[in-house]
Formats: structure tokens, C-alpha cells, sequence
């Protein structure tokens, strides 16, 4: 019919046959992400974008250690760096929260539980504080508030003590498979399941990352819903 196709749309057809493209904005992602419904296929939706090496390796990995109904979206098709994946139309952590704060509790088990299968094997090690990918980020962050906020004395006094304090410090952690940005809007809740997404920043190292990671994006997420 003389249509272009993009090699997005190729792929979502290559899935299934009736795919049909929705414009959506996908807030707070980095990628480009081309969303279908999928009507009469085994998902109600599907999803198409570029992926990282990083993430096309834990697409790989992750699915032959998620069991029961801790998951990661099922990859359907992959074309080079192009993965389609199925969509997610349930809620996520953060939503259930703010929604019925008393469910909290299970929730962190759901996380932790997810974790515990994400991370797979791991074998307990020491390893150096400042080479973890969690202390280089914050302490790039922490330059750049400290040139954004040149009067607040305070964060230069948190980067000198970091430095001379903990940097050097070897604390020991299991070490294994880490997400590296674990956050309740990157858990989500669908048929009974509980799927984690968005593995750019996937690595391997200490595994104890992730609750602290995901701890902090918690209480972030939720000062910013005035919560």
C-alpha cells in the first residue's frame, strides 16, 4: 500500500500480525519506545526499543532465573539491538503505595523477594567501596550540587568525608547480578505477578546496591508526591 515501515513497526508484526501502533510519551526514559496493542495475541500489548548491550545481556540472563510469579517482561522477538518485549498495563509499586499506604509492607517483600531471584547465584566477598558504580554516581552527583549550590558549605563537607572516610573502606556484600536503579516505579503488578523493568544500569557487584538504591528512589519518589 506503498507505507514505509519502520524497522520498529517490522518487528511488532513480526510478533504479530495485527499489532497496531499507539502514540504514547513514555516519561522518564531515556529510549525510544514504540508501544502496540496486540489484539487477539497472548498479550494484550507489546513494546519495541533499542536496548543496550548491558540490558540485551540481562534480557538473556534474567529470564532463566526468574521462577513463579517474581518475572521481567517476556522478550518475543530480537533483531540486532532491537527487542520486542511484552507490555505492562498493571500498576507500579509507587502507584500502590500512594494508593493504599498499609500495603507497604508486603510490597517490600515483593521487591525483596523479586531481588533475591534477579540476582541470582552470589558468593559473599569484600570489595572496595569506591570502585562501586552506587559511589561513583552519587559522588558525581554530589559535584555537581556542590558546583549548583556553591554557598552550602555542607556538600563539600560530605564529598571531603566521603574521600577520606569511606572510600577506602572494603565492606563485605554477596556479590552477583545488581539492577542498579531498583525503584517502585520500576516494579510493576500484573495478573498476579510482579515484574521488574529498565536494566541500563545493570552490573555485576555487591548485590546490598539495590535495597539501598531502591530505598533512596523510594523516599524520592515519594517526597516529590508530597508524601
Amino acid at each position: 500500500n506503498g507505507v514505509t515501515l519502520s524497522p520498529e513497526d517490522k518487528l511488532a508484526l513480526q510478533v504479530h500480525p495485527k499489532a497496531v501502533r499507539e502514540e504514547i510519551k513514555s516519561n522518564g526514559t531515556t529510549q525510544s519506545v514504540s508501544f502496540y496493542a496486540t489484539p487477539g495475541y497472548k498479550h494484550k500489548g507489546i513494546i519495541v526499543k533499542r536496548v543496550t548491550p548491558t540490558e540485551g545481556k540481562v534480557l538473556q540472563i534474567a529470564p532463566k532465573r526468574m521462577t513463579g510469579r517474581y518475572r521481567i517482561p517476556e522478550v518475543l522477538a530480537v533483531d540486532g539491538n532491537l527487542v520486542a518485549q511484552q507490555r505492562l498495563y498493571g500498576p507500579d509499586m509507587l502507584n500502590i503505595i500512594l494508593r493504599s499506604p498499609e500495603a507497604v509492607g508486603s510490597l517490600m517483600m515483593d521487591a525483596a523477594d523479586w531481588l533475591k531471584q534477579f540476582h541470582g547465584p552470589v558468593k559473599e566477598q569484600h570489595y572496595d567501596l569506591g570502585s562501586t558504580r552506587a559511589y561513583r554516581t552519587f559522588m558525581n552527583a554530589l559535584v555537581a550540587d556542590t558546583e549548583r549550590f556553591k554557598r552550602n558549605g555542607d556538600f563539600v563537607r560530605i564529598g571531603q568525608m566521603l574521600e577520606e572516610k569511606w572510600k577506602q573502606k572494603r565492606p563485605r556484600s554477596p556479590i552477583g547480578l545488581v539492577h542498579g536503579d531498583m525503584s517502585p516505579i520500576h516494579v510493576f503488578y500484573e495478573d498476579g505477578n510482579v515484574y521488574g523493568i529498565d536494566f541500563n544500569a545493570s552490573h555485576e557487584g555487591p548485590t546490598n546496591e539495590d535495597p539501598g538504591m531502591f530505598i533512596g528512589n523510594a523516599n524520592y519518589h515519594l517526597a516529590c508526591a508530597g508524601k
